[in-house]
């Protein structure tokens, strides 16, 4: 019963905390509305006190229009009202209505995070520059086989799958005599004969780990859910292993998802936690999302950044640039993940062969992490 009541509260605080970041959004779209293109936005301080909502939740109103290309981010200048979207998706009703001719990528997926948006945004502008024309169709995994049968003759170029969860769909796709490739790193399960582009995440969380410990960090953290994205704590997992065989007596703690809430709930908690004795110096996030929500959440409790704590995130999506600090991070590669998915549709190869391109992560060192406190 009390597991029960446990998650029926976690379900209510997680709805309520979405109902508070739309209703920031609606405000802030409200305020573009009213503006023109090329306007500037007020700065982050001036919305918050406008809206009396927290740095989190005028952060996340700020990434929703960016991702609906209402608004742009231009570095060192701040923030505009867009002149035209930057990202133009076309939905329709039912399969049984979608037509595509030879010069369109089809995008499928099913999306629920950042990563999805940044590499929507990058496909979005190389198919515009190789002046061919995108369609974006989100599909529930469960409702697949359904889509696949829904497209008319002509054919259209290539369809990029988001997601192995979509596998399945592509595998059928591709036996229908489409050219398809899926973005994300096949696992065992996965048709061998469907090509896939996809970052070497396990490298990926070995370099940031090690990035953090060659700076001195010997107290870890990994922030966010353990089980997701496995290939990257393995990596990290990896690094620590290799340090402590040098030696090096390294210590590693999970920050989960609970205790992310509860930070949230109460921001004074993460100070207590981060402050005692034993803490975490060098906090490695599973995404750049996860560490900018973090970043926000310190800001809150006065815990300095890198001063205090070292914050790293990964994928290198736009956003990351944004935050203050600005984040180190790994580059997962993404707009060579699209340069050489778009590639495989396009290239004259017999669509039945198998063809996978495995991107290796790079490390962006920005001003989010330093040597530990002494």
């Amino acid at each position: 019963m009390d597991d029960m009541a446990a998650t029926t509260s976690t379900s209510s605080r997680r709805a309520a905390k979405q109902a508070e970041a739309e209703w920031v959004a609606q405000k802030l779209t409200d305020l573009v509305s009213e503006m023109g293109p090329g306007d500037r936005i007020p700065k982050r301080a001036e919305l918050m006190d406008r809206f009396q909502a927290s740095e989190r939740q005028v952060l996340r109103a700020l990434h929703l229009l960016h991702d609906q290309g209402k608004i742009v981010r231009r570095i060192g200048k701040g923030t505009f009202v867009a002149e035209s979207d930057q990202l133009r998706s076309i939905s329709h009703p039912g399969p049984s209505l979608i037509t595509a001719d030879s010069r369109t990528i089809i995008a499928v997926a099913n999306p629920d995070h950042s990563f999805f948006d940044q590499c929507m945004r990058t496909l979005f502008r190389h198919v515009e520059t190789e002046r061919l024309q995108l369609a974006c169709r989100f599909v529930d995994p469960k409702t697949a086989r359904d889509f696949a049968s829904g497209y008319a003759p002509p054919r259209p170029l290539g369809f990029v799958i988001f997601s192995q969860n979509l596998a399945p769909l592509a595998a059928q796709l591709l036996a229908d005599g489409n050219r398809v490739v899926i973005l994300g790193a096949p696992a065992e399960e996965s048709p061998k004969d469907v090509p896939s582009v996809f970052s070497d995440h396990e490298t990926g969380g070995e370099l940031a780990a090690t990035y953090l410990i060659k700076l001195g960090h010997l107290r870890l953290a990994y922030s966010g859910d353990w089980t997701r994205q496995r290939s990257r704590t393995r990596g990290y997992e990896l690094a620590i292993a290799k340090a402590r065989k040098t030696g090096l007596e390294i210590t590693s703690s999970i920050i989960d998802v609970a205790l992310r809430e509860e930070w949230e709930r109460s921001p004074k908690l993460a100070a207590e936690f981060l402050r005692r004795p034993g803490a975490p110096t060098g906090i490695m996030a599973w995404n750049d999302r996860e560490a900018s929500d973090l970043l926000a959440v310190l800001a809150q409790a006065g815990v300095r950044v890198p001063e205090d704590v070292s914050i790293m995130g990964y994928d290198n999506i736009e956003e990351s640039g944004w935050v203050s600090p600005p984040l180190t991070t790994m580059d997962a590669g993404i707009p060579r993940m699209i340069r050489a998915a778009v590639e495989v549709l396009t290239g004259t190869a017999p669509i039945q062969n198998s063809r996978s391109v495995m991107i290796l992560p790079t490390l962006v060192i920005r001003n989010s992490t330093a040597p530990p406190p002494h």
